[in-house]
């Protein structure tokens, strides 16, 4: 786990679909659309899932989308 740097608040670091790194918001969210697996490497991931129902697993939200600290 990670702190962010602009606003302080938790976040984890996984791999998106397309590889590249992405910071999480470490506390799942009703509204996410991230759902997140360790790979049998243990490297965290993230899949957007956007059209799934809202039931089963976890969501989270990309700290792109929150942080109050983000540029606009």
């Amino acid at each position: 786990m990670s702190v962010c740097r602009r606003c302080g608040n938790r976040i984890l670091w996984a791999v998106s679909e397309s590889g590249r790194r992405l910071p999480i918001d470490a506390q799942p969210s009703r509204y996410g659309v991230l759902l997140l697996f360790t790979d049998q490497a243990g490297r965290l991931n993230a899949w957007h899932q956007a059209n799934r129902a809202p039931e089963g697993p976890d969501r989270y939200t990309s700290h792109h989308d929150t942080c109050p600290g983000a540029a606009v």
